[in-house]
């Protein structure tokens, strides 16, 4: 490891003692809009989240935000998102990182050489799932971020794994209307070439018989048809479901349903059920994520059309072996995408 890098991890870690010897700072009703008014490059400006800000997030940002939790690889907002902005923290706003230190890490996850401003980002040891490693957490409102590894690309030899639901990215173009100009000069002064892509990291290439360094502890369910945007309504109010969100299978494919679940609380067996029991299955199609999940798929549905409860054949609901799942841009959907919807049955 090299002196800059051996340094950034020790800023980490003396930033993680200086923490642990402070007692957490109570929360108090600062406003999020003299937040967004000050310079947003100044240490400090960002404080532990308000209430009103806890209250507008939703349960898959409180989830892992608040309670450490690590959404799906490859079915999460930003894993391949490669415009240029800012990612801040979905809670308080506070400056994160950049486009300029985003790379392709293969791991499915949001994946950075460094934080906008090595204050804003603080370490601390996380000793769960049977692993060691470095969770990073935003200084100001102290949301769960993810970890950090020593396998990333350079100039830094790091690689910040983190969580999509705990970013919210404001484009280039919104940096100075959401009170982030001071960062402007930063992506017009830069003209080096991002970051190369990691192909040697342990969470998206482990060594043999070792366990893979980032670990999800929330699962995806999706779900294609024409209709499956009305199948949303049968996971409402369910508290291990987070998460329904619409897109397509690729671009121009047909409307998806992705549904993140905690595999704690449920299983992906249940989850398919109540889908199969709900509305807009109508010529549907369960996309696993491989063989073995397809198997599962295969003994609900014929399960279901022992108990009489199952798609008759005008429905036709198959399995086929899919991860792909495209979120909408702005002024995309339309009819099927919407939950509202509806749909007739096919002949």
């Amino acid at each position: 490891m090299n002196v800059s890098t051996l340094a950034a991890v020790s800023g980490l870690f003396v930033l993680v003692l200086a923490a642990a010897c402070k007692s957490p700072a109570p929360l108090v009703p600062d406003s999020s809009a003299e937040r967004a008014s000050q310079d947003p490059a100044r240490a400090g400006t960002y404080g532990p989240p308000t209430a009103a800000e806890l209250a507008k997030l939703t349960p898959l940002e409180r989830r892992v935000t608040q309670e450490a939790a690590t959404e799906p690889p490859f079915q999460n907002a930003y894993w391949d998102n490669h415009a240029v902005g800012l990612y801040v923290d979905v809670v308080t706003g506070e400056p994160l990182f950049a486009s300029l230190d985003k790379f392709e890490s293969g791991t499915g996850w949001p994946s950075f050489t460094r934080p906008v401003e090595a204050s804003h980002v603080v370490a601390s040891v996380d000793t769960t799932h049977g692993m060691a490693r470095t969770e990073v957490l935003s200084s100001g409102g102290r949301s769960h971020l993810g970890h950090v590894f020593e396998d990333g690309p350079q100039p830094t030899g790091l690689r910040y794994c983190i969580n999509s639901a705990s970013l919210r990215f404001v484009a280039f173009g919104d940096l100075e209307k959401e009170g982030y100009g001071a960062y402007r000069a930063r992506f017009l002064s830069s003209t080096g070439a991002p970051p190369p892509a990691a192909t040697t990291n342990a969470c998206a290439f482990p060594k043999p018989g070792e366990k893979a360094g980032c670990s999800a502890t929330l699962a995806v369910a999706l779900f294609a048809g024409p209709c499956v945007a009305q199948s949303r309504d049968a996971f409402d109010h369910e508290a291990s479901v987070l998460d329904t969100s619409l897109g397509t299978e690729g671009e121009g494919g047909a409307p998806v349903v992705k549904v993140i679940y905690d595999p704690a609380r449920t299983t992906y067996q249940a989850v398919l059920e109540r889908f199969l029991l709900g509305r807009g299955r109508e010529g549907a199609s369960i996309l696993a994520s491989d063989e073995p999940q397809a198997a599962v798929a295969r003994s609900v549905i014929a399960a279901q059309a022992t108990k009489g409860h199952a798609p008759s054949e005008t429905l036709a609901v198959t399995v086929r072996v899919s991860k792909a799942f495209r979120a909408p841009r702005p002024g995309e959907g339309g009819g099927t995408m919407d939950r509202g919807s509806r749909c007739a049955a096919p002949r």
